[in-house]
C-alpha cells in the first residue's frame, strides 16, 4: 500500500504543479488611457440588441474603484439573465 501512495504521488504532482501556473496576472484592468483594457476589443453578449461597452467617468472615485475611468454595462430589460461583456484578449 505504501507503494501505490508513492506511485500516485509520483503520477499526480506535476498535474498539480501545471495546473497551478495555468493562469498570469496581468495587473488591475483599469481602462485609463494607454492602460490595462483601454485597447481591448469587447463583446456584449444575449442582451437584444447588445449595446457597446461604454468607458465613462468614473461616477464615485471616493469607492472601492478610485481610477478616473470605469466601463458601463447597459441591461436591457428584455435581455438575457445571464447578459453580459467578455474579450478575447
Amino acid at each position: 500500500m505504501k507503494s501505490l501512495s508513492i506511485y500516485l504521488a509520483l503520477f499526480f504532482s506535476p498535474l498539480l504543479v501545471l495546473n497551478l501556473n495555468a493562469q498570469g496576472n496581468p495587473g488591475p484592468i483599469d481602462f485609463e488611457d494607454g492602460g490595462l483594457g483601454d485597447a481591448w476589443t469587447w463583446a456584449v453578449f444575449e442582451n437584444v440588441d447588445n449595446p457597446a461597452l461604454e468607458m465613462v467617468d468614473n461616477p464615485d472615485k471616493s469607492g472601492a474603484n478610485p481610477s478616473a475611468t470605469v466601463a458601463k454595462f447597459t441591461a436591457r430589460q428584455a435581455g438575457a439573465p445571464y447578459a453580459g461583456t467578455n474579450t478575447p484578449d
